[in-house]
C-alpha cells in the first residue's frame, strides 16, 4: 500500500509541477492582453486633434446649450428657412496664419457671433485638416447657428465618425436631431441603424477584440485549471471536482464579444450620409427625369448604398431605397 501511495505522489509531483508552470504562462498572457486592452482604451480616449486645448473649444450659444428650455417653444422650420450670411473672404494676412492662429481667431470671432467671418475661418481650417474633429466641430456649431441644421448635424455626425466619444459633438448631434424631431421616428428605424445608435456608438472595433481576446485567455485558463483537478483525482482515485461554471460563463460571454466584433465590423464598413437640403426627392432611377418615389426631409440619416454619377442610392431609416442628387446628401462616415 505504501509503494502504491509513494508511487501515486511520484506521478503527481511533475504533473502538479507542469500545470503551476501553465498557470504562470497563462497568467502572464492575460496580464499583457489586459494591459494593450487598457493602453488602446487611454489611446481611443485622446482627441484626434490633441493640439487644441479642451478650454480653448467654443462653447455653444444659448440657443444650442439649453435643449431641455429650447425645445418646446422652437419651431423646426423656422430655423432651417433662416437666410444665410453674406459670404465673406479672408485677407491675406488671416491666410497667412498658422493653423493655431487661425484657431484662435476663430475662437474670437465665434465669440464676437460674426457669423459670416466665423464660416470662412472653418471653412479654411477644414482646407487644412480635413479630417480634424475639432474642425468639423466648428463648422457644425457655424452652421447650426446661421440655421443651417442640416449641415450642423452632418458636421457633427462626421466628427463623431473621427472621434465617437467626441462628447461635445454629441450633444450638439442630439440637440439639433430633436431641434428638427428626426428621433420621433426611432422605432421604425431599420436593424444597422439602431445598432449603430444603441450599442456601438461608443466602441471601438479594437477595443471589442481585446476584450474577447483576454475572455478567450480567462476561460482558456479555467479549463485547463479543471482539466488538471480531473487529471490528479483520477490519479489519486479521488471523486472529481465539479464542472466549472465560471468557464461556461466566460465561454457565453466570449460568444457575445465576438458576435458584437462582427457587427462592429460590418457597421465600419456600410456609409452613412445626411441629408442637408429641406427636402430631398428620392427618384426611381438615377436621371433627373426619374419617378419621384418619398422624400427625405433635412438631417436624417441614411444608408449609402450605391454611387452613379451625380446621384447617391440610399436607404432611409423607415427601409426605403431611392436615388438623390450628391448635393442633397453628404457622406458622414470618414473613417470608411
Amino acid at each position: 500500500m505504501k509503494e502504491r501511495n509513494s508511487s501515486c505522489v511520484e506521478k503527481i509531483q511533475p504533473v502538479r509541477w507542469q500545470n503551476q508552470e501553465r498557470r504562470r504562462r497563462l497568467r502572464s498572457t492575460a496580464a499583457a492582453v489586459l494591459a494593450v486592452f487598457l493602453w488602446s482604451s487611454l489611446v481611443n480616449a485622446q482627441t484626434p486633434s490633441a493640439q487644441v486645448q479642451t478650454e480653448s473649444r467654443p462653447s455653444p450659444s444659448m440657443s444650442l446649450a439649453a435643449p431641455a428650455e429650447t425645445e418646446s417653444t422652437s419651431a423646426p422650420d423656422s430655423a432651417s428657412q433662416m437666410a444665410a450670411p453674406t459670404e465673406v473672404s479672408l485677407t491675406p494676412e488671416e491666410i497667412a496664419l498658422n493653423t493655431e492662429q487661425l484657431q484662435a481667431l476663430f475662437l474670437k470671432v465665434y465669440r464676437t457671433k460674426d457669423w459670416p467671418k466665423a464660416q470662412a475661418i472653418s471653412k479654411e481650417l477644414l482646407r487644412r485638416q480635413p479630417k480634424s474633429s475639432e474642425a468639423l466641430y466648428n463648422s457644425g456649431l457655424v452652421f447650426a447657428e446661421i440655421g443651417q441644421l442640416g449641415w450642423g448635424i452632418a458636421r457633427f455626425r462626421q466628427a463623431l465618425s473621427l472621434w465617437p466619444s467626441f462628447s461635445e459633438a454629441y450633444r450638439g448631434l442630439i440637440f439639433l436631431e430633436r431641434k428638427l424631431k428626426l428621433n420621433e421616428n426611432e422605432g421604425s428605424r431599420v436593424f444597422w441603424f439602431h445598432l449603430q445608435d444603441a450599442g456601438f456608438r461608443y466602441l471601438s472595433l479594437m477595443h471589442l477584440i481585446f476584450f474577447s481576446l483576454f475572455l478567450f485567455g480567462a476561460a482558456g485558463f479555467l479549463v485547463i485549471k479543471h482539466l488538471g483537478r480531473r487529471r490528479i483525482a483520477k490519479i489519486t482515485q479521488e471523486s472529481p471536482p465539479p464542472l466549472p461554471v465560471m468557464s461556461f460563463l466566460f465561454c457565453g460571454v466570449l460568444v457575445l464579444a465576438l458576435m458584437s466584433s462582427l457587427i462592429k465590423w460590418k457597421l465600419d464598413r456600410l456609409d452613412f450620409g445626411t441629408v442637408v437640403s429641406p427636402k430631398a426627392l428620392a427618384l426611381s432611377a438615377p436621371t433627373a427625369g426619374a419617378l419621384s418615389l418619398f422624400e427625405i426631409t433635412e438631417g436624417q440619416e441614411v444608408l449609402i448604398e450605391n454611387t452613379d454619377q451625380d446621384f447617391y442610392q440610399v436607404l432611409s431609416m423607415d427601409g426605403l431605397s431611392g436615388w438623390i442628387k450628391r448635393g442633397e446628401v453628404i457622406d458622414s462616415s470618414l473613417q470608411n
